[in-house]
């Protein structure tokens, strides 16, 4: 197997266990909702600097924002939050997968209408700032 295509495993396997663990039920924390998105905005900003982006990349990202805060409303509204012996929990439903699954689906399709042809790749900052998004509106809409 390629490193390329180890790294799509590995990429796979982590946003699998990630859905699914979002499923359980969990405590709210002080990462999940500032800390994921700060360390998203970061990683976008710091591959802006690393890739750059063309033009036709500004409106990708404004596309993949509105989906980013639509996906993150809903999945917000599929996260059941609720108190237990005196502690707040929280847990997605079977509705927050498939807003997951929704959301992969589109960012795909997303990436497929703007994919470079000239270099094959997907800019990461695109990535970034569309799970930068995603966790933001999902932490204010909680």
């Amino acid at each position: 197997m390629h490193s390329f295509q180890a790294s799509y495993l590995i990429g796979a396997v982590v946003v699998v266990y990630i859905i699914f663990r979002q499923l359980q039920p969990r405590r709210p924390t002080w990462f999940r909702f500032f800390g994921l998105p700060a360390i998203a905005v970061y990683e976008a900003v710091l591959s802006l600097h690393q890739t750059g982006l063309t033009g036709l990349s500004w409106y990708e990202i404004a596309l993949s924002g509105v989906i980013g805060v639509l996906a993150g409303i809903l999945q917000a509204a599929f996260t059941r939050v609720y108190e237990r012996e005196g502690r707040t929990w929280m847990q997605g439903d079977w509705r927050y997968l498939f807003t997951w699954i929704g959301l992969l689906v589109t960012r795909g399709v997303v990436t497929w209408l703007w994919l470079r042809p000239a270099s094959g790749h997907v800019n990461a900052t695109v990535i970034w700032a569309d799970i930068g998004v995603t966790w933001t509106a999902r932490s204010v809409a909680l």
